[in-house]
Parts: C-alpha cells; sequence; structure tokens
C-alpha cells in the first residue's frame, strides 16, 4: 500500500509540472479565497514585509536581476522608495488574481504587463519564474489551507501575457 501512494504521489506531482492545462473556475476561486485571506485581510506593514522577502529571495536566487531594481532603492530595501515599489509589484499581482474571473480582463491586464516588462533590458522569463515559484513556497508556509494545486495551474493562467512577452 505504501508503494503505491508513492507512485501515486510521483504521478500527481510528475503531472502537475507537465501540464499545460488553463486555470479552471474552481481553481481560481480556490486561488482568489487563498489570496484574500493573506492579502486582503492583512495589514500594510505586513504586505511591505511579504513583498520584500518574496523579491529579495528573488534576487538571492538571481543575483543579476539586483540591477534591475537599482532605481527604486534596492540597495536599501527598508526605503520607503524600495517599499513602494514591492507594493506595486503585488498591487499588479492582487489586479491578475482578481481579474481570475473575468478571462478577457486578466488577458489584457497580463499582456499590458508583458509589454510595460518587455522594453526594460534584462527582463527575462526565468526571473517571473522564481518568482512565482518563491511566492508558491512563501504562500505554502503562511496559509493553512494552501491550495498548491490551484495555485501551479492559475498561476500559469494568471502570467502568460508577461513570461510571453520576455525573452527566456
Amino acid at each position: 500500500m505504501l508503494k503505491l501512494s508513492v507512485i501515486f504521489g510521483f504521478v500527481l506531482i510528475g503531472t502537475i509540472y507537465a501540464t499545460d492545462e488553463e486555470c479552471s473556475s474552481a481553481d481560481g476561486h480556490k486561488v482568489l479565497e487563498d489570496w484574500t485571506h493573506l492579502w486582503e485581510d492583512s495589514d500594510a506593514s505586513f504586505k511591505v514585509e511579504f513583498a520584500k522577502s518574496v523579491l529579495l529571495k528573488l534576487i538571492e536566487k538571481h543575483p543579476e536581476a539586483k540591477a534591475l531594481f537599482h532605481e527604486v532603492g534596492v540597495e536599501d530595501p527598508s526605503s520607503g522608495e524600495f517599499e513602494a515599489h514591492v507594493l506595486r509589484i503585488f498591487n499588479s499581482l492582487d489586479l491578475l488574481i482578481t481579474l481570475l474571473p473575468n478571462r478577457e480582463g486578466l488577458k489584457a491586464a497580463s499582456e499590458h504587463l508583458g509589454q510595460q516588462h518587455a522594453v526594460r533590458h534584462g527582463v527575462v522569463g526565468t526571473h517571473f519564474k522564481t518568482f512565482l515559484s518563491v511566492l508558491l513556497d512563501s504562500l505554502d508556509h503562511l496559509l493553512d489551507d494552501f491550495h498548491l494545486f490551484a495555485w501551479k495551474s492559475c498561476l500559469k493562467t494568471l502570467t502568460k501575457g508577461i513570461v510571453d512577452a520576455v525573452p527566456q
């Protein structure tokens, strides 16, 4: 029985990583519920610290990405300038998540963000994928009833317009 459980676990994980399926309505609802619990129900100081931790972890994993945030005070992560920027990033993520029920609006917003990032030299798809990986790990540690599988499928949908617009 244990062997069967282990095999099933590996098959399930492999299926998630290999899938290109779009975020279902049920998955979108779970993501929106998780996000509302974390983001909408939190105060500004938590949001700043959470957003900074995710972005700084991205920079730790991709040191070359630090130069992309030079203009917004990355050298001093406690500066108001840097804190404002990480909130802009997460408010954009909030917008995308909130638009999950409106797929046309989501597509337009994601493509718009993609166009904004495509003109920034040095921004690559790998940075977004790492950002999403760090985000998932952080959410998994913060939320008691985290819907990992829903998030994995929906993050592809949320960020498709961005990732498709930048070099890989």
